[in-house]
């Protein structure tokens, strides 16, 4: 086996993963050589149980912090989880973007996970049926953010699903210039990376990052009467497309930010 570890955050207070695992985590540990969740406080402990039943090491999130607002101190410290556990690679994905992957797309999921040694930065988009999936108000308003962070690495990738394959070295890399507090580390990441590495970043996309409401939004998607259903109901609503218009611009805001912050400490260290 390849050594590449899984690492992930979670935020799950009401327990709404916690049937998930049993099916879906004993097959990971065929695909990655270490697994690794860091959990909010807030979680359920009864999923955090599950997890460790399967072999995953499972770590509070340092500083207690609970919202969105600290998803990128969550993130980190995942990422440093498996760099500190001397792993030669990682992969990085949202929780319930897996178990999707896991149920949609399992043969891809493994083969993707393979060819991430092979780069020192991957990023893992959507294919255009993948990215079809979602609602409205998510593909119009991402769409933007990815447009502007392709703008600045000069290739044409999907950010905004926030799946990563990283080197240690490129995980070491991220840990010392990373400052995003929010799912503003969507791009500031491959930016970081960008700036920061001469290796060139390499891009995959996959039919199993498809819309994954099902997994933690299962009773509504229910209730709502199917996927389909839902997304209407999600995309009628004045505050999702400002939720949405906001994850957007933060994410565009933070990439050109970090470009020029480093581009500006890049040109500075020639100089002297």
């Amino acid at each position: 086996m390849q050594d590449v570890a899984l690492a992930l955050n979670m935020h799950d207070p009401i327990g709404s993963l916690k049937n998930f695992i049993p099916t879906y985590f004993p097959l990971l540990s065929k695909t990655y050589s270490g697994m690794y969740v860091v959990a909010t406080s807030a979680t359920d402990a009864t999923t955090i149980e599950e997890l460790e039943k399967f072999g995953v090491s499972v770590e509070l999130q340092e500083g207690g912090g609970v919202g969105l607002e600290y998803i990128g101190d969550a993130r980190r410290q995942a990422l440093r989880s498996s760099v500190r556990n001397g792993h030669s690679h990682t992969h990085f994905i949202d929780i319930d973007r897996l178990i999707r992957w896991l149920q949609t797309y399992p043969d891809e999921l493994n083969s993707i996970v393979k060819q991430i040694p092979s780069y020192d930065f991957l990023i893992i988009g959507r294919t255009q049926r993948a990215f079809d999936t979602h609602t409205r108000c998510q593909m119009e308003t991402e769409r933007l953010a990815n447009k502007v962070c392709s703008l600045i690495l000069g290739q044409e990738v999907d950010i905004t699903a926030a799946s990563r394959g990283l080197s240690k070295g490129a995980s070491e890399t991220i840990l010392k210039y990373s400052k995003a507090r929010y799912v503003e580390t969507d791009s500031e990441w491959p930016v970081i990376i960008h700036c920061c590495s001469n290796t060139p970043i390499g891009y995959r996309e996959a039919e199993g990052l498809g819309f994954e409401a099902g997994v933690r939004h299962s009773d509504e998607v229910e209730i709502a009467g199917g996927f389909e259903a839902f997304k209407k109901i999600v995309d009628n609503s004045p505050e999702s497309w400002l939720h949405r218009i906001r994850y957007a611009m933060g994410i565009s805001a933070t990439a050109i930010s970090t470009y020029e912050s480093l581009k500006r400490k890049s040109d500075i260290d020639e100089h002297v």
